[in-house]
């Protein structure tokens, strides 16, 4: 069980200490999973993931090697990128890391690609109705005039 508490905006530890990766991956996933979220995460054309929010870009990916695939989340601007990689399992089979946060930040990592996908999914599906119903009222219009109604 993943715990997804974040501070309340009173309580945001921007001042008081440096953020963890695996403070901000929670509040990502809490906004993959909320209605009103101002992340709306799209599906690139390579099958990745991206969004954008208070002027910071992000891209939700899988990079596979020899070695197995990772998710790699990228946060950026027009200055700078930077990269919250899930750290390679020290076991031959997976499931063990070099340190609990290694473990905790994997699982979160894993936990928003879920998320995200989730999310993108239903955003394409609403889009294509959207689409679907406007389609039908161009047609409408052009076949019947401008009066007439879906």
């Amino acid at each position: 069980m993943i715990d997804l508490t974040v501070a309340s905006a009173e309580a945001r530890p921007e001042a008081a200490a440096s953020l963890t990766d695996a403070y901000v991956l929670r509040y990502l996933l809490q906004q993959a999973g909320a209605a009103n979220s101002s992340f709306v995460w799209r599906q690139t054309e390579e099958g990745g993931y991206t969004a954008a929010a208070e002027g910071v870009r992000l891209s939700l990916d899988v990079a596979h090697s020899r070695s197995g695939s990772r998710v790699v989340l990228s946060l950026g601007d027009d200055q700078d990128t930077i990269e919250v990689t899930e750290a390679y399992p020290v076991s031959l089979f997976g499931g063990r890391y070099a340190t609990p946060e290694d473990a905790e930040v994997a699982q979160l990592l894993r936990a928003l690609h879920t998320a995200v996908r989730r999310q993108a999914s239903r955003n394409e599906e609403n889009l294509e109705k959207r689409l679907d119903a406007r389609k039908q009222t161009f047609f409408r219009r052009l076949l019947f005039g401008p009066t007439a109604r879906a």
